[in-house]
């Protein structure tokens, strides 16, 4: 449970803070494409995991830390957001973890300058049924 409150604060810091220019360059990773990051975190999708079912886009995302980071940890979580909110360009987006426990919500706005709404424009983007 310490451990889920851990990744959601994280989680939660990351879709507030904006994307903010870096001379990191973030490794490319097979399977897996760049979407976003901050100084913190570069998130990625990986490659194959778009879902679009019952009115929901989802994708599996990989939260790997930056140099300027001294927890190397990396995270996995599925990001979500209803057709509903692309098609009006706001509303919310839901990260879970990988066994389906919800652990955020976060405001969306079409062009906002959050990861987690810079993701959301991908994955609104995304128009891939499995």
């Amino acid at each position: 449970m310490k451990r889920h409150l851990l990744l959601a604060t994280f989680l939660l810091g990351a879709t507030f803070v904006t994307n903010a220019k870096t001379e990191y360059e973030p490794p490319k990773i097979e399977g897996w494409t760049l979407l976003s990051g901050n100084d913190d975190y570069v998130f990625y999708g990986k490659n194959g995991s778009a879902e679009h079912l019952k009115g929901v886009r989802s994708i599996i995302i990989q939260q790997v830390p930056t140099n300027q980071r001294s927890d190397k940890t990396v995270y996995y979580t599925r990001f979500s957001i209803s057709d509903n909110d692309c098609k009006r360009g706001m509303g919310s987006v839901n990260v879970y973890d990988l066994s389906g426990k919800h652990m955020l919500r976060s405001d969306y706005v079409n062009g906002g300058n959050s990861v987690a709404a810079s993701i959301a424009d991908v994955v609104c983007e995304t128009d891939k049924t499995q």
